[in-house]
């Protein structure tokens, strides 16, 4: 009723409404799924109907809409793409190309279209339509429209007006009796995303059925909702393009692709036109135009670039004659190769003893010291032909003269050498260069020389099966040149001159490879002899045999010995300076001499008898108790326990023996078969068993003739002493046994005993006393530790350590055990806790570092704490904030919470920092409105009052972290953006925090 007179007043019309059925969308809430109480009625007056009036039925339809409309601009740029064949100038607007008739030339094209954002905006608000019926008898007078949209306010529990706006009636301003019209609106307004409205249309006459003469509005309603989101309308964001070509008269263009393209955004086309030359004349210029349209799709709008490419026909030709001279000539080369060899030989004449003819290394002279015998050797010298290389090769000129006033065009030389031989013809073709002079001026002349190889071709014919050379007399042989140009006048295309000449088959110019040799002879001769030299050089011009004989003479060679005489033969072919070889080898025997020999020897000992033992630690600790339950001043005891033990892990012993052995050879001759050895021996009940014996001849297994070499031996005797004892382990005292060490040298040509091996000792005994012990890991460090101790109790620990572990601290089985008294006490710990004392034993090997650790770990529960404290309502909050007569309570408890009280979590991005008694206050006292943000904000800043205050928080502590996560993320001015759940949710939470503050749930309220 209100509303419909606030109505009467904005519109000055009157508003009809039925007291018994109300118009809906003015005092309720709409009904979406129900249309015919969307449509508008008014009742019937009861007075006497006028003539010329009428009634109206109304209905509409609306729908909330956020629109982004984003709308494109494009442009379009065509260019030619400059190449060999195209020039461009005018940024790419204008090409040149050169195109003789007959010619064709390809032209590139670059299309480039860009789009660009021209306007981007957001719209929200409502459009529908407002549908009227005529149901009267006569037209209506002075229709007018008048559009509410409105929305739900909780604090006068009706919908309200957000904006006013009339509705155009212009596209049928007047209805005939039973006519209906939908008359389209639209209005923008700043709408909240995802909220409801309700959208009230107000048509009114002045000739309505019982208001003659004044204007009387029927309603008619339709809720909306706005979306939650922008719809994207994208305007021209396609385009399309085409291209259309004007090819000039006389040409043919043809273009790889004309479109059309259709573009969604920015982008390149590359096409390419080839533009053909059928008959268009010399010296002419013919424009190709070009055009690329591009046409936005949505608006239609057009853009237009056009490029331009000017076809150049040429001149026309200028034309000439040439004339033609040539020279030829064969040269034939031929190259022969020869490959040499050498071999050398010898005979022994003169002096000398013939060899033993059974011996089993044959001598060829047998010479004592003062004997001379000669040597004659024979140097056998030959040469053949290896190769035969021809090569035949045709050279000449071809002389061109421009016999006339225009320069020569497509200058073109072939040359054909034609051999005929035994009536039948054989030809050669080839080109000859003229890239030395491409074009012969007017009157010019010039030589295009060459020089073709046709060894292969000429040799393939005059070559007989037997290699026999063809008969001159029926061999002829003429080249011939072809020399053609463009542009001979009265000719078309391109037109050949030729010349010939006769060719005569030449005598070979022979060139000899290694036709000569030089010979050298190189010998030599071992120490203790002496020879004559005959070491040329002898030039060979062909094949040769030399001899010559030498002298050898024994001047004070070795006794019992063979010698070898080596005598190389050594030539060098003179061109190639390859080398060829050959050895004559003469073996020369002197007579046995008496070998025997004597030695002497000595030695020494050395012994080493090490022992070591390994030890290995293990570690364990305990404690009495495992668990504590302390109160807030109780103490509890604790013994712990470390137990250290120490045991062998392994026991290594090792015997070694070492030393030299020196022997001398006495005699005048070498050892042979030299053997050296050195072998240990242990008495075991009087009896010497051998340990072991060394070979020690690879050292050194010959001495010269006073020669002295010392020998070096190194042996374990370990095992062997365990084997001849018949123990596993090492006696601990080897002082119970005699040692020796004996030394050995023998020969086989020894003074006296002459192919029997014989030789010298040397013999010693010794002791093995004392082991050298070594231990490791007899020693170890230990560390008791503590972590860190739970907060809230107080430990008076035992003395922790470091202790240095010992032979001393072990008892008769290798353990040390350590033990201390640790007392726990509980000073403040929280109550309802379950807290860990952690202590680790750690032992440390002092030699190899190993580590060894145990842990013993205390469970620490301190009771379940009482719930204390109580509450207070906000009233109570609020009246205690400083300006009142009650004293300021909240200011104590702000500075106990750090200064700041959080609703929200800390630094959120909607938290609200509560900072002064001042603020709280005000947040207190604005508990109310249809905003449950503000109630929540007022409850739960009392729950943490409360808290802070002592209350106890158990039935609010989860509910707090949940609540403080949600305002970091929202406040008050999301509240119309949440959903119905979430509003509710927001209420429940303000009720829960409520119910504490008042005592309903908690420690209770404060009396």
């Amino acid at each position: 009723m209100s509303l419909a007179i606030a109505l009467v007043m904005i519109l000055g019309v009157t508003v009809a409404y039925l007291v018994d059925v109300p118009v809906v969308g003015l005092e309720g809430a709409p009904s979406p799924d129900n249309h015919e109480e969307r449509a508008g009625s008014t009742k019937r007056d009861t007075t006497p109907d006028v003539d010329g009036t009428t009634t109206l039925l109304t209905s509409k339809e609306s729908t909330g809409f956020w629109e982004r409309e984003v709308i494109y601009d494009w442009s379009i740029e065509k260019n030619v793409l400059e190449s060999e064949a195209v020039s461009v100038s005018d940024a790419g607007r204008l090409g040149y190309a050169m195109v003789p008739k007959g010619q064709s030339v390809t032209i590139d094209y670059l299309i480039k279209a860009e789009r660009c954002v021209a306007t981007d905006i957001e719209h929200m608000g409502v459009r529908g339509y407002v549908c009227v019926k005529n149901v009267g008898s006569v037209p209506t007078e002075n229709l007018a429209i008048v559009d509410h949209i409105q929305i739900y306010d909780e604090n006068v529990c009706s919908y309200v007006d957000v904006a006013v706006f009339e509705v155009d009636t212009s596209s049928r301003p007047v209805l005939a009796p039973g006519e209906e019209h939908a008359y389209f609106f639209e209005y923008a307004f700043d709408a909240v995303a995802a909220s409801e409205y309700c959208n009230l249309a107000c048509v009114s006459i002045t000739n309505y059925e019982g208001f003659d003469g004044v204007a009387h509005a029927v309603p008619a309603y339709d809720p909306f909702t706005m979306p939650a989101e922008p719809c994207l309308i994208e305007i021209d964001e396609t385009a399309l393009i085409v291209d259309e070509m004007w090819c000039p008269e006389n040409f043919q263009c043809t273009a790889t692709d004309s479109g059309p393209w259709i573009l969604h955004g920015s982008d390149d086309i590359l096409i390419s036109v080839d533009a053909a030359n059928l008959c268009a004349g010399c010296e002419q210029e013919r424009c190709l135009w070009n055009k690329a349209t591009l046409t936005e799709l949505d608006c239609c709008e057009v853009r237009e670039d056009c490029a331009y490419v000017n076809l150049v026909t040429g001149p026309c030709p200028c034309q000439t004659t040439i004339s033609v001279e040539k020279s030829a000539e064969l040269i034939w080369e031929k190259k022969i190769e020869y490959n040499w060899t050498v071999e050398k030989s010898f005979e022994v004449l003169g002096n000398g003893q013939e060899p033993d003819s059974i011996a089993v290394q044959t001598a060829d002279i047998i010479l004592d010291k003062g004997q001379t015998a000669r040597i004659c050797y024979t140097i056998d010298a030959d040469r053949k032909v290896v190769d035969i290389v021809d090569k035949i090769v045709l050279e000449g000129y071809v002389r061109v003269r421009n016999t006339n006033c225009c320069p020569t065009e497509g200058l073109t030389i072939a040359d054909v050498f034609v051999v005929e031989y035994n009536g039948i013809e054989y030809s050669l073709d080839f080109e000859i260069s003229t890239e030395e002079k491409p074009v012969l001026g007017s009157g010019e002349r010039h030589d295009y020389g060459y020089s073709v190889d046709v060894t292969e071709f000429l040799l393939g014919i005059l070559i007989g099966p037997n290699d026999d050379t063809a008969d001159q007399q029926t061999l002829s042989m003429v080249n011939r040149a072809y020399v053609g140009i463009t542009n001979f006048r009265d000719q078309n295309g391109l037109y050949f001159i030729e010349d010939e000449i006769e060719v005569a088959l030449p005598e070979p110019e022979v060139e000899y490879i290694d036709e000569t040799a030089t010979l050298t002879d190189l010998e030599t001769f071992p120490r203790g002899f002496d020879m004559d030299i005959i070491a040329g050089p002898w030039y060979l011009e062909g094949p040769e045999t030399i001899r010559f004989c030498k002298n050898i003479t024994n001047e004070d060679a070795e006794c019992g010995r063979i010698y070898y005489v080596n005598d190389t033969a050594r030539l060098v072919e003179d061109d190639t300076g390859e080398i060829r070889k050959d050895k004559a080898s003469v073996v020369i025997e002197t007579p046995e001499c008496d070998r025997g020999i004597t030695l002497s020897i000595s030695r020494t000992v050395n012994y080493g008898w090490n022992k070591t033992i390994r030890y290995d630690w293990s570690l364990a600790k305990g404690v009495n108790q495992t668990a504590l339950t302390l109160d807030g001043g109780e103490t509890g005891y604790l013994k712990y326990t470390l137990t250290a033990t120490r045991s062998i892990e392994s026991e290594d012993v090792t015997v070694e023996l070492w030393g030299t052995v020196s022997v001398t050879n006495s005699g005048p001759l070498a050892t042979e078969d030299l053997q050296v050895f050195d072998t240990a021996y242990i008495n075991i009940g009087g009896e010497w068993i051998e340990l072991q014996a060394q070979d020690l001849t690879a050292q050194k297994d010959m001495l010269a003739g006073g020669e002295t070499f010392v020998y070096r031996y190194n042996m374990d005797i370990t095992q062997d002493i365990l084997d001849a004892l018949g123990e596993e382990n090492m006696p601990s005292d080897l002082s119970l046994y005699a040692f020796r060490n004996t030394a050995s040298a023998t020969v086989t040509n020894y003074h006296g005993h002459p192919g029997e091996r014989w030789g010298v000792k040397a013999t010693g005994e010794f002791n093995i006393a004392t082991a050298q012990v070594e231990e490791v890991d007899e020693t170890a460090t230990l560390n008791d530790v503590f972590d860190d101790i739970p907060p809230g109790f107080d430990v008076d620990l035992f003395q922790p350590g470091t202790w240095h572990l010992d032979e001393n601290d072990l008892n008769a089985q290798g353990v040390v055990i350590i033990e201390g008294d640790v007392t726990v006490t509980n000073e403040d710990a929280e109550c309802g806790g379950t807290y860990y004392l952690n202590n680790t034993a750690r032992l440390v090997e002092d030699d190899s570092k190993d580590a060894h650790e145990d842990e013993a770990s205390v469970v620490i529960n301190t009771p379940e704490c009482e719930c204390g404290g109580c509450t207070y309502t906000i009233g109570y909050w609020k009246n205690h904030d400083g300006p009142g007569p009650q004293d300021d309570k909240i200011s104590p408890l702000i500075q106990a919470a750090g200064g700041t009280i959080w609703l929200g979590t800390p630094n959120g991005a909607k938290s609200v920092a509560v900072t002064t008694a001042a603020q709280a206050g005000s947040i207190l006292a604005n508990a109310g409105g249809a905003n449950k943000f503000n109630q929540l904000y007022a409850q739960m800043l009392a729950a943490k009052l409360n808290i802070l205050n002592g209350a106890c928080d158990l039935a609010v502590d989860e509910l707090i972290d949940t609540v403080d996560a949600f305002l970091a993320e929202h406040d008050a001015g999301d509240w119309g953006g949440l959903s119905k759940s979430e509003q509710t949710q927001v209420t429940n939470w303000a009720k829960t925090f409520d119910d504490y503050n008042n005592g309903i749930i908690g420690p209770g309220h404060c009396d």
